[in-house]
């Protein structure tokens, strides 16, 4: 009876005692394989719902709101993985994940920076103190 269905089915069918109809029905609902919609939908959806304020804020500020959610997106691996009950909660702290990555990244910049100058300046002192 059952040699003819879909490898989807069969495996469904193996889960638990369900009914033939019960399957089908699923199968044409399109609820087999995941439960649980993949980050990257509902950081779609999550940047859908607030594209009346991305619409509202001025030019300056767009593109950093945009960034937000590609930024978001760099963490879809971990954010998959996290599967919160609430997805926002994950699609915020992706973004605050980034923040902190870009702020990191800005400080050791600036520490360079600062090294180098530090640098100059001595060097700049020595000459100065040799030259008299």
């Amino acid at each position: 009876m059952y040699n003819d269905a879909a490898p989807n089915e069969r495996l469904y069918r193996n889960s638990g005692n369900h009914s033939p109809l019960l399957i089908r029905c699923a199968l044409a609902l399109g609820y087999m394989g995941k439960t649980n919609p993949t980050y990257r939908d509902t950081l779609r959806e999550f940047e859908n719902e607030w594209s009346p304020y991305h619409r509202a804020l001025r030019l300056e500020y767009q593109d950093h709101f945009e960034r937000l959610f590609v930024q978001a997106r760099n963490f879809a691996d971990a954010g998959g993985i996290q599967n919160h009950t609430d997805p926002t909660t994950t699609h915020l702290i992706s973004m605050l994940l980034a923040q902190e990555c870009r702020i990191a990244d800005l400080e050791e910049q600036l520490d360079t920076m600062n090294e180098r100058i530090s640098i100059s300046s001595e060097d700049l002192s020595k000459e100065s103190t040799d030259g008299q």
